[in-house]
């Protein structure tokens, strides 16, 4: 079954953390990629802009 949310939590030092899957690896395993900010809301959007965008391999 699928995890449901967002994937966005607060940090013990006061700022919110979001994450979101950047790509597979050889082995399919999920690499994520990380923002940071100081409201909820500010996290929520850069998330959504930050999915839209085409990740490179690293």
């Amino acid at each position: 079954m699928p995890r449901k949310g967002e994937n966005i939590y607060k940090r013990k030092d006061g700022r919110w953390e979001g994450r979101y899957i950047c790509f597979y690896d050889e082995q399919n395993k999920a690499k994520y990629a990380y923002v940071y900010g100081k409201t909820y809301s500010e996290v929520k959007q850069k998330l959504n802009d930050d999915r839209s965008k085409p990740k490179k391999k690293v």
